[in-house]
């Protein structure tokens, strides 16, 4: 399937995995098992005992340096050991190495204040507990494992449940290996749509069988999977939530930015769907026919128009420019990361004759700092509202 950049990053937005080919081993511990590691482990500032922790909760934080969501957690993760203290015990691993990932933690803003012990070289955890995507989370309470889950569960509501005594077996389970079966490679053109499926990761698969299309969803919410279907047929914009109408719809069912763990959201709010179309059918009709598929078993009806939104508008000031650096990034990808990192900025679009001009940015937090860092390399910002595309999701049930 052809899927620009912008579409990548869009899925990269809503699903902030990182993917690394691994077997699972047979040996791999399983939710209920009981946790024993006899030995030391290799630590960035030495080893520690892991026989010699004592906490009620162990949290196991399997993370690399190249992803970003793992890194990001740390402030938030070194907060928490804090505030819970030697009850618990948030312990991050890595299979890279002590020098990379020292020299890593050194340099990086996230983890520079790091007080937690960091798991290096690991050769031991990660054949107890095999995964494919970063973050990933193994919870121990009273030395049984008890949950697996992605790096946003990490959090202190979670916590305080474990340590209260509350029951884990609703949690969205993390499960890299296992794939949903819906038919076999004989079915008719037909489809299905069904509840989420814990223990499932989230999927997006296209495939010919015979003269026939597949498309399968495993385990995704409605926006993000128009998104992933539309982008294959039309050019789409960083979808963010200005960009997005509801219609006789709750916000909150279909957006998870407030989620507090997007894991748990997906869980509540996910589906799974598969669907079969002629191979003979262009893209752009097979497409049109999913969506509309899709959406009518949920009682719901999509479509594109264009409506006034408050923009960020972008525009060159002058053709002689002397601040232009020779190396950062285009224009088009710097603002289109300050769209994904901001989710409170509004759309920023660019009216300039080339999005790929290489820029260096200051620090941007609001517009303000961003009007002031483009001014300082010859650009001007202002705010307007312009007539923009949006999806527009409106419910039929009412």
């Amino acid at each position: 399937m052809k899927i620009n950049l912008l579409s990548l990053i869009i899925l990269c937005f809503f699903n902030t995995i990182c993917l690394y080919a691994q077997d699972q081993d047979n040996n791999a511990l399983q939710i209920g098992d009981k946790f024993e590691v006899q030995h030391k482990v290799k630590t960035i500032t030495g080893e520690i005992n892991f026989t010699s922790l004592k906490p009620d909760l162990v949290i196991l934080d399997f993370f690399m340096t190249n992803c970003t969501a793992c890194i990001e957690a740390f402030p938030k993760n070194n907060r928490l050991q804090v505030a819970f203290g030697k009850t618990i015990k948030i312990l991050p691993i890595s299979p890279e190495s002590r020098a990379v990932v020292s020299n890593f933690f050194k340099k990086n803003a996230y983890t520079k204040t790091n007080k937690l012990d960091v798991v290096v070289e690991d050769n031991t955890f990660k054949n107890l507990f095999p995964h494919k995507g970063y973050p990933h989370v193994v919870w121990i309470y009273k030395g049984k494992v008890i949950a697996i889950t992605a790096g946003d569960m990490v959090t202190k509501t979670s916590i305080q449940e474990i340590l209260a005594g509350k029951t884990t077996k609703q949690w969205p389970i993390k499960n890299d290996f296992e794939e949903l079966q819906f038919f076999d490679g004989n079915a008719d053109l037909t489809s299905t749509l069904s509840a989420y499926k814990n223990g499932l990761p989230s999927t997006y698969q296209r495939d010919t069988i015979g003269e026939k299309i597949r498309y399968k969803m495993t385990n995704v919410s409605l926006l993000p999977a128009l998104y992933y279907a539309y982008s294959s047929v039309r050019k789409l914009p960083l979808m963010k939530k200005e960009r997005v109408k509801l219609i006789g719809l709750d916000e909150a069912d279909f957006l998870d930015y407030q989620a507090e763990s997007k894991s748990q959201w997906l869980k509540d709010h996910g589906f799974c769907y598969e669907s079969f179309w002629p191979l003979s059918w262009t893209e752009e009709q097979r497409i049109n026919a999913l969506v509309a598929d899709m959406t009518n078993r949920m009682r719901l009806n999509v479509s594109f128009a264009l409506e006034s939104s408050e923009i960020w508008l972008v525009t060159k000031r002058s053709a002689n420019n002397s601040n232009k650096p020779s190396d950062g990034m285009s224009i088009k990808m710097a603002c289109t990361l300050l769209e994904i990192n901001n989710l409170d900025f509004p759309p920023i679009i660019l009216d300039v004759k080339d999005t790929s001009e290489k820029v260096k940015l200051g620090a941007v937090t609001d517009y303000v700092s961003f009007k002031n860092s483009m001014q300082a390399i010859g650009f001007t910002v202002s705010q307007e509202d312009r007539t923009i595309e949006k999806i527009v999701v409106k419910n039929l049930a009412k």
